[in-house]
């Protein structure tokens, strides 16, 4: 949101282009133009990322019915005034909201309390760890899920971007991405069938979708097969972690079943939306337990790959439920309801577990490791989790823990048996 003289202004973002709405004035609308800095970095905060000239508002008709100077321009998100220059440009000084990279985080992640604790770590898809972070272990960062969303990379360009970008650590775990890939970005009927029922009339135009989301607006089925694709290689590399590196931390991350929930929970609840067809409700009615099962089915595979002592955490930072006004995402959690929290494994009681928080997750996690839990942590270890519960060490922070991202190699620098590797998958041409 940008606040022009007041009047709130929702801005929708298109290359270096911006329009928007400004309430008060029906059908009229603000036209800026934003020159960008750098636009795929989080400058440090006070820096600008971008510049934007003078505010014209237009009318429906196109006539212009005022103008106005950029230092009227604030950042409701950051209420950072943009003063102008002698150019006449305003400079946009915060920090990008659009991509939130592991150079974004304030504190060390469990990821590095364990490193620093001499622990070995895996760490799959988990959002906002790009570019990746040199851990003690292997982390596959969030590279794949905003490469298809906000790059639209072509498929044989993924892997070796994931070299390209500081996508992964080390270096040779682009392997593990490679061969995990699909070779091609495409569901077969049986896979698609695990969602949609193969009995629909319109099975076949359901295969026959884009797997590829462009914009916003994309179908429902669109978005479900682009997903499912971009989640079924961070699967498969866990997987792999588990088996042959076999992490003392394995943290992976799956964003299917929220992206289906956004998507289809008008066929989940179809009484509480206005017009959806029995036919859509008789193909896409069962898509949300579907996504359920299947990620059930992808979890237990990874517990055959995992010691039989493991203590498995399976959690959710948030529930969902019906949008009221039925939009493009019938599915939303602004005003999240309670997500889940499921512990299992040797020293584990059986039972449930009340009043938990995401803060207390992480001291959890370390107290059910054995590690010090910090005194400063927001959050507390809960103590209905054990059958008997700790009395684990503490230190005073974490937050002196080093660490260090990844700098993106040069294509130069990228070893030449991995290309060779990514070749002989059919990844690179």
């Amino acid at each position: 949101m940008i606040s022009a003289d007041g009047s709130p202004v929702a801005i929708a973002w298109n290359g270096d282009a911006v329009k928007a709405r400004v309430s008060g004035a029906p059908g009229a609308t603000v036209s800026l133009a934003i020159d960008l800095r750098a636009p795929c970095q989080a400058p440090a905060a006070g820096n600008a990322w971008g510049s934007v000239g003078p505010v014209t508002v237009r009318a429906p008709s196109g006539q212009v019915i005022g103008d106005r100077p950029p230092e009227t321009l604030a950042s409701a998100e950051r209420g950072v005034q943009a003063p102008t220059d002698a150019g006449g440009r305003a400079s946009l000084v915060g920090r990008r909201l659009a991509q939130v990279e592991s150079g974004d985080r304030r504190v060390p992640a469990l990821w590095d309390i364990a490193g620093a604790r001499d622990r070995s770590v895996g760490v799959v898809g988990w959002w906002c760890t790009w570019p990746a972070e040199r851990v003690r272990g292997t982390m596959i960062s969030d590279f794949l899920f905003f490469a298809s969303t906000r790059r639209l990379l072509e498929l044989e360009r993924v892997p070796e971007d994931t070299l390209r970008a500081g996508a992964v650590y080390p270096p040779e775990a682009a392997r593990l991405v490679a061969a995990a890939m699909p070779a091609r970005w495409e569901l077969s009927a049986e896979e698609l069938g695990r969602f949609v029922p193969a009995s629909s009339p319109r099975f076949g135009e359901y295969l026959a979708a884009p797997s590829r989301v462009g914009a916003l607006t994309d179908p429902p089925i669109v978005v479900l097969k682009d997903t499912y694709l971009l989640n079924r290689p961070y699967f498969a590399v866990a997987r792999q972690l588990a088996t042959s590196k076999q992490p003392d931390f394995l943290l992976v991350y799956t964003n299917l079943v929220d992206a289906v929930e956004h998507k289809f929970w008008r066929y989940y609840e179809p009484a509480r939306f206005a017009g959806v067809s029995p036919a859509d409700v008789a193909d896409f009615g069962e898509t949300i337990p579907r996504s359920y099962e299947y990620v059930d089915d992808e979890l237990g595979r990874l517990l055959g790959a995992l010691a039989s002592d493991t203590v498995v955490v399976v959690l959710s930072d948030h529930g969902h439920h019906a949008a009221p006004d039925g939009g493009v995402f019938s599915g939303e959690h602004h005003d999240a309801p309670p997500g889940i929290l499921i512990v299992a494994g040797p020293g584990i009681r059986h039972g449930e577990v009340g009043g938990a928080s995401l803060q207390d997750v992480t001291p959890t996690v370390l107290a059910a490791a054995g590690l010090p839990v910090a005194r400063d942590f927001p959050g507390r270890v809960l103590p209905d989790v054990f059958a008997t519960p700790p009395t684990p060490a503490t230190v005073a922070t974490y937050r002196d823990v080093p660490r260090e991202a990844t700098a993106p190699s040069a294509p130069s620098d990228v070893d030449p048996a991995v290309r060779e590797r990514l070749r002989a998958l059919g990844y690179l041409q």
